[in-house]
C-alpha cells in the first residue's frame, strides 16, 4: 500500500499543470544554464560553482535540470508567451557549502511560480511571481 502511495505521488508530480496552452513555444528539446536570479531590478549573477540548468525535454511536456548537488523534474506548459511548470520533484540531497542549499530551494520555489517568458536566441527569462530567471543556452 505504501508502495501505491509512493507511485501516485510520483505521478502526480508529472501531470501537465493548467494555464497555458501547449503549443510551439520554442522551448521543446533546448537545455539552458541559470546566469542571473532576483528582482528584475536587482537580478544577481549566479556563481559558475552553484551551476543550476533546466531542460526542456523534447516533446514530453516536461522540464529536468540540475542543480548545484540535487536533480530535479517537473511537467511545463507553454504557448508564444505563458509558461507554467508543476511543483518540482527530485532528490534533495544535503549540500555544502550552506548557500548552495539555500540557492536551490529559493531556485525551485521560484520556478513553481512560473508564469511567463521571453526567448531571444541565446537568452530566456523566465517571469516568476516576484523574481526573473535569466539563463543562456547551453545546446
Amino acid at each position: 500500500m505504501a508502495a501505491a502511495r509512493a507511485t501516485i505521488a510520483f505521478v502526480g508530480l508529472l501531470v501537465p499543470v493548467t494555464g497555458c496552452l501547449t503549443e510551439a513555444s520554442g522551448l521543446d528539446g533546448t537545455q539552458w544554464m541559470l546566469v542571473e536570479m532576483g528582482p528584475e531590478a536587482d537580478l544577481q549573477a549566479i556563481d559558475a560553482d552553484s551551476l543550476i540548468t533546466l531542460w526542456f525535454i523534447a516533446g514530453d511536456d516536461r522540464v529536468t535540470g540540475s542543480l548545484a548537488w540535487n536533480t530535479y523534474y517537473a511537467s511545463y506548459q507553454a504557448d508564444e508567451s505563458c509558461l507554467t511548470i508543476g511543483q518540482p520533484g527530485g532528490a534533495t540531497l544535503w549540500c555544502e557549502p550552506p548557500e548552495h542549499m539555500r540557492l536551490e530551494h529559493s531556485y525551485l520555489d521560484a520556478l513553481r511560480t512560473a508564469r511567463g517568458y521571453s526567448l531571444e536566441e541565446d537568452r530566456l527569462v523566465i517571469y516568476c511571481d516576484v523574481i526573473q530567471l535569466v539563463y543562456e543556452r547551453i545546446n
